[in-house]
């Protein structure tokens, strides 16, 4: 599916140069904790405006707002705004969720992928050299970006590769460091994520429609070969 992917970026005249990633999005809020779709009804999440994020989060009971983070930010001062969903090393930590939220949800609903693209005219004026040049460093910010978010949640690979290279960050144990600062953590069970899981049952029928089957098809046999 990446490939597919990737071949309908460069369709629209994007140079595709690399993949990346935040991380699985997870769910902070002032309420809870969050253990089965019936406590998130009622809830107001700020939520990132594509979508899907907000069928998902409505299917769930919760009222989602896709508003800017600066409204968000005031929202959760003001306790109007309950949560929101945001990657743990890449965000939640960086921001210092804590300060206005005590529950920590690690459900991994979606996994936020950044794809590395430069504007084709651009990218065609480089020289061969410097192309390869920037394919390389492409290269090494992905394995870098991809250990930021993996780093505590694999099986110490993050760890050791940033180790390798020099940079490993302030907070390397990021469960540690949220409980440390006064946030529940709640990871899910496989029940629990099932529960969600056939609680969004429509979402995903109503989205492979929208995206095509063939295309969800393939991410879910990516998804397969890499658990």
């Amino acid at each position: 599916s990446g490939k597919m992917l990737q071949d309908a970026i460069e369709k629209t005249g994007v140079k595709f140069i690399g993949w990346s990633e935040n991380g699985f999005r997870e769910l902070t809020t002032s309420k809870g904790p969050i253990n089965k779709p019936e406590d998130m009804k009622g809830m107001k999440l700020r939520v990132c405006g594509t979508p899907i994020f907000v069928d998902i989060f409505t299917a769930l009971g919760a009222n989602p707002q896709a508003i800017n983070w600066s409204e968000a930010v005031t929202g959760f001062q003001q306790g109007i705004v309950d949560g929101q969903e945001n990657p743990t090393n890449g965000i939640n930590i960086p921001m210092k969720m804590w300060t206005w939220h005590k529950h920590m949800t690690d459900w991994h609903y979606m996994i936020d992928p950044l794809f590395l693209t430069a504007n084709k005219k651009v990218w065609d004026g480089f020289s061969k050299e410097d192309q390869k040049i920037i394919l390389e460093c492409a290269a090494e910010a992905e394995l870098y970006g991809k250990a930021l978010s993996r780093l505590g949640f694999d099986n110490g690979e993050a760890l050791a590769y940033l180790q390798k290279i020099g940079k490993v960050p302030a907070v390397s144990d990021p469960n540690a460091e949220l409980k440390k600062n006064g946030m529940e953590v709640t990871s899910f069970t496989p029940e629990q994520i099932q529960a969600f899981y056939k609680a969004t049952q429509q979402v995903r029928d109503n989205w492979t429609k929208k995206i095509g089957p063939e295309l969800v098809k393939a991410a879910e046999a990516d998804m397969k070969a890499a658990q």
